[in-house]
């Protein structure tokens, strides 16, 4: 059996496609994932109060772990409406094990 793992593509801000696979590991975040695949991403604070690295989950959000509460205060605080399909990558992690595809976009917060 091979071990679990995600294909993520992301979508820059200047329209570039990242095609990219990771193992689901316990407690790394979306933004490490992308620093380990040697992809850049904004970031600012790593805390998840600043927003700056707010990506667009369109396909795969049911493999990405709960909002906890700083999160879900800073993508309200920055207009992003409860619900919607966005995270915070250095908050975000995958589900421990998970499997699949996942779609993310990067937002630009103004």
């Amino acid at each position: 059996m091979s071990a679990p793992c995600v294909d993520v593509e992301l979508t820059t801000q200047t329209g570039e496609v990242i095609k990219f696979k990771v193992s689901a590991l316990e407690n790394v975040s979306i933004l490490e994932l992308f620093e380990d695949a040697g992809v850049r991403s904004p970031f600012g604070c790593r805390v998840g109060t600043c927003g700056t690295c707010v990506v667009r989950i369109l396909e795969g959000a049911d493999l990405i772990d709960g909002v906890r509460q700083m999160e879900e205060d800073t993508l309200a605080r920055i207009a992003q409406s409860e619900g919607s399909p966005t995270r915070l990558a250095c908050r975000a992690s995958l589900k421990p094990g998970a499997r699949g595809k996942l779609v993310l976009e990067k937002v630009i917060i103004r």
